[in-house]
């Protein structure tokens, strides 16, 4: 499968073509793999991936997807721009809308969502502040939603999700994103010592600690938590190269 963007520039006319990959990669073979099912297995909740462009949040989207679809009778909905990784129903009821051909917005699609029986919304990407609101409404109401979000890191997506709000309803928005958030998984690509892309993952988890620190505005504190308690599988960009290095996947060098 291909994707195909063109558009005109001062020499004329410009074309990129991506090659979609189609093979879903098992979460067996990501380092942070048994955190990533344990974050999977969750009934409800937001599950956000972060990233920048070209970082592998869709791919690793993809492998929990396929995950909870081989092992749970569920019913997921996916809602894309465009459609990239095709699901083939295993246990689960999978439907695939893309915005633009199947539905006008994403914000729409999960709104139709609430009431179709859905169990898992998959959310192509959080752009703006009605997807977002959308995408909280739905893990309130007991669904596990699993989206992408285009920032840097664990901490920034905690400000980006906030600062979408004016500020007379960021306390709210505090308090729904510190009941309804999962987990937040920030990653970057990178060459392991033989060449193979590997992503850099940090990742939090909610519990009392973190929920108390969104709420009360204080999530700069956050990474101190992770240093004290990584038994639900917390782990910092700085420790997971440093993991790394230890197992001889990265180089000593690598910073």
């Amino acid at each position: 499968m291909l994707r195909v963007n063109f558009y005109r520039h001062n020499f004329g006319l410009g074309l990129v073509i991506r090659v979609l990959n189609q093979n879903i990669i098992d979460l067996e073979f990501y380092d942070n793999g048994d955190v990533l099912k344990k974050i999977a297995d969750h009934k409800k909740g937001l599950i956000l991936l972060a990233g920048s462009t070209n970082s592998g949040k869709s791919t690793t989207l993809s492998s929990m997807v396929d995950y909870i679809n081989k092992r749970k009778n569920l019913h997921i909905l996916t809602i894309e721009e465009p459609i990239e990784t095709v699901f083939k129903r295993d246990k689960s009821i999978i439907n695939q809308r893309e915005v633009g051909t199947h539905v006008a917005s994403f914000e729409d699609a999960i709104y139709s969502a609430l009431r179709e029986d859905v169990d898992v919304i998959v959310v192509g990407e959080i752009r703006n502040r009605e997807t977002l609101r959308a995408s909280l409404l739905a893990a309130e109401t007991g669904h596990l939603v699993i989206a992408t979000i285009h920032t840097y890191s664990s901490l920034k997506t905690i400000d980006r999700i906030i600062n979408f709000f004016s500020g007379d309803e960021q306390p709210l928005v505090r308090d729904i994103l510190s009941e309804t958030l999962t987990s937040i998984i920030s990653q970057e690509l990178t060459l392991d010592k033989d060449g193979n892309i590997i992503p850099i993952q940090e990742i939090i988890i909610n519990n009392n600690a973190v929920s108390n620190l969104i709420r009360t505005n204080k999530s700069l504190q956050i990474p101190s938590i992770i240093q004290l308690d990584n038994s639900l599988g917390m782990i910092t960009r700085k420790d997971h190269i440093k993991r790394l290095i230890n197992n001889g996947v990265l180089c000593p060098c690598y910073n």
